[in-house]
């Protein structure tokens, strides 16, 4: 499992760095599981840079079968962006989650995947 923690305020390039570093780090632990932990994160990225994000993990190597859990902020503030995140990335095919704690997330990762092992990508048959 990879985890993030992720505090302060985010901006488009930090989410975009972010990924690049999950990414490497999914496939140098070969790994499908990610845990961000945004709890104490202000998210001021853009609808556009959220909307972009699912092509950009595909094309820097994201495993197909990803399961993220992304934990939200306390605050709350800005809700409709990690739901917007949430959307975009399962549209694409990610399993992503939005969970109130990291025990929860934790949790939710490490139950069985809905998706059995050696399943090809939709996108290869």
């Amino acid at each position: 499992m990879v985890l993030l923690v992720l505090t302060g305020e985010i901006v488009d390039q930090d989410m975009y760095e972010m990924l690049a570093e999950a990414t490497r780090l999914l496939n140098e632990h070969h790994s499908i599981l990610a845990l961000v932990d945004c709890s104490e994160a202000a998210a001021a990225v853009s609808l556009a840079g959220i909307y972009g994000l699912p092509d950009k993990a595909t094309a820097l190597g994201a495993p197909w079968n990803l399961r993220e859990a992304v934990v939200l902020p306390r605050t709350r503030l800005r809700l409709e962006t990690y739901q917007f995140l949430a959307l975009v990335s399962r549209n694409a095919g990610y399993d992503v989650r939005l969970l109130d704690d990291r025990k929860a997330a934790e949790e939710w990762l490490l139950a069985p995947s809905p998706i059995p092992a050696g399943t090809p990508h939709v996108a290869s048959t």
